[in-house]
């Protein structure tokens, strides 16, 4: 007898409740409740599981067999019905409500009534199970009908098709009566019936339960589509197969497309100039390209499966460490760095490192790709440039002093000259005491600005802007004995202020009005300074008419010690617009010249708007 069987004794005379209650009390085994009624029986079946629950009614009232509520088919509760004479019609509409069992109340069925109980709790349990089975199948077989995937069902002997799906049905095209007279061979499951035999014959001989493979399905109007089949025998009678087949189009479309985005890959990972590597987050190389070889001196089959480190400097490994550690990490995606690494002769070679790491379906698919440019000539060129800029940086500071040296003497003596000799000299001399003077100190400031330009790369930027129109005019000064002497006039437009130091905007238009001067042409036709704004710059010009600069010269002309054809004739180092150049584009600006219409040259100096103020330090 089952313990947690509960049993629930409902009648509507308290006395017949307490007859058989007082019965089953000294049977043990049970959890003995009774209810007066249908009202108090539903609260006593709502508290307790209906698969532990035998309801004893005694009477077949109709009240009392509406707690059966039939759902489904079954039952809601096993019931046993107590009748306490023989009634056929009580009998009968017990049954036909959903009762188990209906007995006549006698002390031999009072004996046996544990048992009974038994019984009827077994019975009720096998109904439901029976009637869940059903629905269950229904339920399935209504989704298996509706299923977009493919579900074929086909006879073991005959091969021909028993069902068919919906979703089968509407992918390839045939109705219910055509698929009847059909096998799967029509859809070109296999390619004859004796191959599909040996395809079967390990799910009829029951070496396998389920077999896994893919074809391509015919439709009716005579297109292909690619299939994955999931192929089961069921040993039912007759014995049939059951067939899930999906459509993998869609899938094989992106493998075809993945295996072209590889096949493009290892094209390029194959022929790239610049060596690659795949390797794992933690360094060990699972993949190299030829150049990558080459670069090395090792084959690809001495590189897979060590660790990057093996081929990098002593020096470099830790900084290598240190990067893939942040790579790991997702600190930063990808990593750019200059490293050393050591040939399999023991030379040294120089490679830029791009390393990226890239991220699989999951973190065990996680790989990282390496490129590596070689920059040894460009590292052994950069030494020697530094080596060049050591060895004239020393020759600028030696030649520096030395044209300080006779300079002193120079300031001194107009200095001394001006102030002891005033009351001896005229008023020209005086003046060309006082020039001297002050184009020593012009030279020697001059001098102080060029050495640190030649020693740091530029000049300190001053904290307001200088102006322009201030420092030409000082120029035009200077220049006035040449000026004069050709006959030309300068004519200075509006100029705005420049951010740059004094002297460096001295030298620059002091070198291109000076040029201008020397090529100026027949006397007459002005030289022109001014300026325009165009494309977010300031461009500062110095125009002159005379014969222009020939076609084969434009490409040189602002190259150090290049003197073109009308040069020949004229005085100069050919130093000047060079450094016109050099201290334009220290300051983020260019120097180019154009033709003057009319004949002549136009020479050029673009800064960015920033220059004019600073903002934006343009010196930086």
């Amino acid at each position: 007898m089952n313990s947690a069987v509960e049993l629930l004794v409902v009648g509507t005379s308290t006395a017949e409740i307490e007859r058989i209650a007082g019965k089953l009390k000294t049977r043990t085994g049970y959890q003995l409740r009774t209810a007066s009624g249908p009202v108090e029986a539903r609260a006593r079946i709502a508290a307790c599981p209906a698969e532990r629950l035998v309801v004893v009614a005694l009477r077949a009232e109709r009240r009392t067999l509406a707690l059966l509520e039939p759902r489904d088919g079954y039952p809601r509760v096993a019931m046993l019905v107590l009748l306490d004479r023989d009634d056929t019609a009580a009998t009968v509409r017990a049954l036909n409500a959903g009762a188990i069992d209906v007995l006549v109340e006698s002390p031999a069925v009072l004996d046996r009534l544990p048992g009974t109980i038994d019984a009827v709790l077994a019975k009720w349990r096998q109904r439901r199970a029976e009637q869940l089975a059903i629905d269950y199948a229904a339920r399935f077989g209504h989704i298996l009908a509706s299923a977009l995937t493919e579900i074929y069902t086909f006879d073991a002997a005959t091969l021909r098709f028993i069902r068919v799906n919906r979703g089968a049905r509407k992918n390839i095209g045939y109705s219910k009566q055509e698929l009847r007279k059909m096998t799967p061979l029509d859809l070109k499951l296999a390619p004859d019936r004796e191959r599909f035999e040996e395809l079967l014959h390990p799910l009829r001989a029951g070496g396998q339960e389920t077999l896994r493979f893919e074809s391509v399905h015919r439709r009716k109007d005579g297109s292909f589509y690619p299939v994955e089949i999931l192929l089961q025998f069921v040993r039912v009678e007759p014995p049939a197969f059951i067939a899930v087949c999906l459509d993998i189009s869609e899938r094989k479309q992106a493998e075809e497309k993945l295996q072209a985005s590889e096949a493009r890959f290892r094209s390029i990972f194959n022929v790239a100039a610049a060596g690659m590597a795949i390797l794992t987050p933690y360094g060990e190389v699972l993949e190299v390209n030829p150049a990558f070889c080459a670069f090395s001196g090792f084959a690809a089959e001495e590189l897979i499966g060590r660790n990057i480190a093996d081929v990098t400097h002593p020096d470099d490994r830790e900084a290598t460490a240190d990067y893939y550690a942040a790579l790991r990490r997702g600190q930063d995606p990808i990593v750019q760095i200059d490293k050393r690494y050591l040939r399999k002769d023991g030379q040294v070679r120089w490679g830029h490192a791009s390393v990226a790491c890239l991220s699989g379906r999951d973190r065990s698919e996680t790989y990282c790709i390496g490129l590596v440019q070689d920059i040894t000539r460009h590292k052994e060129a950069e030494a020697k440039r530094r080596e060049a800029y050591a060895e004239l940086d020393a020759f600028v500071h030696t030649v520096a002093h030395d044209l300080r040296t006779p300079l002193t003497p120079i300031i001194g003596i107009s200095e001394y000259l001006q102030e002891h000799a005033a009351e001896v000299l005229d008023r020209t001399s005086l003046d060309f005491l006082a020039d001297i003077e002050k184009s020593g100190h012009r030279m020697l400031a001059l001098l102080e600005d060029l050495l640190t330009l030649a020693r740091v790369g530029h000049v300190r930027q001053p904290s307001a802007p200088v102006a322009t129109r201030r420092v030409v005019d000082g120029v035009l000064k200077s220049l006035a004995g040449p000026s004069a002497g050709a006959g030309i006039k300068v004519e200075v437009g509006e100029l705005s202020p420049l951010c740059l130091p004094e002297t460096l905007v001295s030298q620059l238009f002091d070198n291109l009005i000076g040029n201008a001067l020397r090529y100026a042409g027949a006397a007459g036709k002005p030289i022109e300074v001014g300026e325009e704004r165009r494309n977010g710059q300031v461009i500062f010009y110095v125009r002159d008419h005379g014969p222009g600069i020939p076609e084969e010269d434009l490409g040189h002309i602002f190259e150090a010690f290049y003197r073109g054809r009308n040069a020949r004739r004229v005085n100069g180092t050919g130093i000047g617009l060079a450094t016109v150049r050099k201290i334009a584009r220290l300051y983020h600006g260019d120097a180019w010249v154009e033709a003057t219409p009319g004949g002549g040259s136009t020479f050029k100096l673009g800064f960015p708007l920033a220059a004019l103020t600073g903002v934006g330090n343009p010196s930086a």
